[in-house]
């Protein structure tokens, strides 16, 4: 049985997400501030944890980054609010997914299931549309025919598709491509590369392949990446 963190300080809603998550047979440890969410998560072994944004005791976000000093845990926030400047904040803290409030119980579920997948990439192949990328290889072929791409677009691609349907943000996408100092991209020569990524790869049923999330980032396109599954 998977173990959920839940952290939410509305005791009504904790209470109804704890209850519909064990109907899915999820083992839920439900906390309700910052303090109780953090010793509980060193305390657990767990495979998601779902975060409000706000706590009576501290930030949400914070406590992502504390859990991100020592975990890749799946994260999704929850949060009230709608501001991008927030949901940013959350995705560059290491959350890799958010809801705002009010949700259907159905979309976290879909949502949870979909980030507890994103590292479920054991293969150097990785199939999406009518393309696949060789990560050993450092290959990329649409229809059986090899597409050349440059150093960067081909590492900018193998995020988007290793993140799968998380959310990356222009600073995250750039921070993991230049983490071990082998590549320098600039902030205002990102769009270039994911519009050649674009042209590159084409459509795939008459959808592209990168989604742009307005004023957050980039993703892969789930009806894309599903419909090859």
């Amino acid at each position: 049985m998977k173990t959920i963190l839940l952290a939410e300080d509305d005791i009504a809603l904790s209470k109804s997400l704890t209850i519909a998550l064990q109907m899915k047979e999820y083992n839920v440890i439900a906390v309700h501030c910052y303090r109780d969410a953090y010793i509980k998560f060193k305390e657990n072994k767990v495979q998601a944890v779902i975060l409000d944004i706000q706590l009576p005791d501290g930030n949400g976000i914070q406590l992502c980054k504390d859990i991100r000093k020592d975990s890749q845990v799946p994260i999704l926030f929850l949060t009230a609010s709608d501001s991008e400047d927030k949901i940013v904040e959350g995705l560059n803290s290491g959350g890799d997914d958010y809801m705002t409030k009010p949700f259907r119980i159905q979309e976290l579920y879909a949502r949870l299931n979909a980030i507890m997948r994103r590292g479920g990439f054991h293969s150097h192949i990785i199939k999406f549309g009518n393309c696949e990328i060789d990560l050993k290889r450092r290959e990329v072929f649409k229809k059986g025919e090899s597409i050349v791409l440059s150093p960067i677009d081909f590492e900018i691609l193998k995020q988007l598709l290793l993140s799968k349907d998380r959310v990356l943000t222009r600073q995250q996408l750039l921070d993991i491509i230049e983490k071990d100092g082998q590549y320098n991209v600039e902030n205002n020569t990102l769009s270039v590369h994911i519009k050649r990524l674009r042209h590159k790869l084409g459509i795939f049923q008459n959808l592209p392949y990168i989604e742009t999330v307005r004023g957050i980032g980039y993703r892969m396109n789930k009806e894309v990446f599903y419909g090859n599954e």
